[in-house]
């Protein structure tokens, strides 16, 4: 029996999608068997999408290699977070004890030394803070820390409105917000404030304030240069300039301050009225 010719059988060509290798396969037959070779850049997603979409590959496939972009996108800017993060850290921003806060006899950070000191360093490594705020009965306030690679890391806390001295229903929101918005920063960095002088991270000593009868004194005198209209941003005027909270949380030390202050307020409105019109 006379043996028949074979009738030699070209390799069908493949289409194969390999996941990241630090070389980009290629498929080759080679006598009836497929050999991967290497040649050229290590392959992205991005390219495999590219790829896959050119050879008219199913949506399953696509589905699945948008998928792996995202994952592998979201893992490297992880990392550039992570990274951004650890510079900061390396070199943190002193934040300082600030403000006393007369009810509980403590010294506390205020939101405005937190954010000036913070902000520019966050910056500096291509990191910025934002809060989001949302009140369903208590108050909620996450600080969403982001880095321009598109990472984000947040820290959450919630409490009532702060119905503590004689604030109206607006103050004790804007109180608790305040609170929280300084407790969520520090947290999420990772900071802590020292108090005002101290090194070894114990808090100041208490601070005298300023007596009854002197706080019913600097009203009287604040009444005589504000009116009805102006006496609410004088006020808050005099106390950033003092760096307190509130005129009754005024240090003892600083009522001279206060007094030359509303003293010389005093003075340019008489200078004013006496101008010839």
């Amino acid at each position: 029996m006379q043996a028949q010719e074979q009738t030699p059988v070209e390799a069908e060509s493949v289409s194969v999608v390999t996941p990241p290798t630090p070389e980009m396969h290629s498929v080759q037959p080679v006598r009836g068997y497929y050999q991967i070779s290497s040649a050229g850049p290590a392959p992205t997603p991005a390219h495999l999408l590219a790829s896959a979409f050119e050879r008219g590959a199913d949506m399953q496939t696509l589905e699945r290699l948008i998928a792996l972009q995202e994952r592998m996108e979201a893992n490297e800017a992880r990392k550039e977070f992570t990274r951004a993060m650890a510079r900061f850290k390396a070199n943190p921003p002193e934040i300082l004890k600030d403000l006393r806060n007369v009810q509980y006899d403590s010294m506390y950070s205020s939101l405005a030394e937190i954010t000036n000191k913070v902000s520019p360093a966050l910056s500096l490594q291509g990191l910025s803070a934002r809060w989001s705020l949302s009140q369903e009965g208590r108050i909620s306030v996450s600080c969403i820390v982001t880095h321009e690679g598109g990472h984000s890391e947040s820290v959450s806390l919630n409490g009532p409105p702060d119905d503590s001295g004689k604030k109206n229903p607006l103050q004790q929101i804007k109180s608790t917000v305040t609170y929280l918005e300084s407790a969520t920063l520090l947290a999420v960095l990772g900071l802590a404030a020292k108090g005002v002088g101290d090194d070894d991270g114990n808090d100041s000593e208490p601070i005298e304030i300023i007596s009854s009868n002197q706080l019913a004194a600097l009203n009287k005198k604040i009444d005589g240069v504000t009116n009805e209209k102006n006496r609410d941003a004088y006020i808050k005027k005099l106390l950033d300039f003092l760096k307190v909270d509130a005129l009754e949380n005024i240090p003892a030390t600083s009522l001279q301050k206060a007094e030359q202050s509303i003293a010389d307020r005093a003075k340019r409105m008489q200078e004013k009225k006496e101008q010839p019109k």
